[in-house]
C-alpha cells in the first residue's frame, strides 16, 4: 500500500501605493507526504520434487513473514515582499526594485522492518516479533533570508545604467560564513539610436 499527498498553494497581492510605487506580496506553502506499507502474504506454494502430477502444497512460515513501513514528510514555505518603482521625467527613465525573501524547509523520513507475524491476517508492523531493520533520514531544517535590490537609469533611450545587489543568509553554512553580499553593475550604449549613425545609414544606402 502506497499513499502520496502533495499540497502546493500560492497567495499573491499587489497594490499601487504612491506615484509609480507598486507593492507586491507573495506566500507559497508546499507539503509532501508519503507512506508505504508492505507485508508478506500467505500465497499458495507447491513442491514438484516428489511428483509432477500431484504436487505437494506448502504452508507459509509465519516466523519468517515480514512487515515493512516507510514514512516521509517534507514541508516548506517562501515569503516575498517587493517594492517596484518606474517613472519617466522627460528623457530620463528611472526604475527601482527592493525585495525581501524568506525561505524555510523541513523534512524527515523513517523506515522499519519486523519479522515474525502473529497471524496472516494481522499485518501491521507493531505485531512483528523481531526488529529486522530500522533506518531513515535525520530530521533536517534549513532556512534562508535574502535582501535584494536594483536601480535602472536610462537617458534618451541611449545611455543605460543598472546596479544590483543581493544579500543572502543561509543556515546551510557554518556560523560566521552564513552571509554573503553579491553586487553587480552594468552600463550600455544603444548606438543605433545615435543621430550620426542614422545619417551614416542614409549615406550608405544612397
Amino acid at each position: 500500500m502506497n499513499n502520496f499527498t502533495r499540497i502546493n498553494t500560492t497567495w499573491y497581492a499587489n497594490a499601487d501605493i504612491w506615484k509609480g510605487i507598486v507593492a507586491e506580496a507573495r506566500f507559497n506553502y508546499s507539503e509532501y507526504m508519503r507512506e508505504d506499507e508492505n507485508y508478506s502474504q500467505n500465497l499458495p506454494r507447491y513442491s514438484f520434487r516428489e511428483s509432477f502430477e500431484t504436487p505437494k502444497e506448502g504452508i507459509g512460515n509465519l516466523d519468517q513473514a515480514t512487515s515493512y513501513r516507510y514514512s516521509y514528510r517534507s514541508t516548506s514555505y517562501t515569503t516575498n515582499f517587493l517594492l517596484r518603482y518606474a517613472k519617466t521625467f522627460g528623457k530620463h527613465d528611472v526604475g527601482g526594485l527592493l525585495g525581501y525573501e524568506q525561505y524555510y524547509a523541513q523534512n524527515s523520513g523513517f523506515s522499519a522492518t519486523k519479522r515474525g507475524l502473529l497471524d496472516w491476517s494481522i499485518t501491521d508492523i507493531t505485531s512483528g516479533a523481531t526488529m529486522e531493520a530500522i533506518g531513515g533520514s535525520a530530521k533536517e531544517e534549513n532556512s534562508m533570508i535574502s535582501y535584494f535590490g536594483r536601480v535602472n537609469y536610462a537617458f534618451d533611450s541611449k545611455y543605460l545604467f543598472e546596479a544590483n545587489f543581493r544579500s543572502d543568509a543561509s543556515s546551510k553554512f557554518a556560523p560566521g560564513r552564513r552571509t554573503g553580499l553579491f553586487p553587480s553593475f552594468s552600463a550600455g550604449w544603444v548606438i543605433s539610436n545615435e543621430p550620426f549613425l542614422a545619417e551614416l545609414k542614409i549615406q550608405l544606402t544612397t
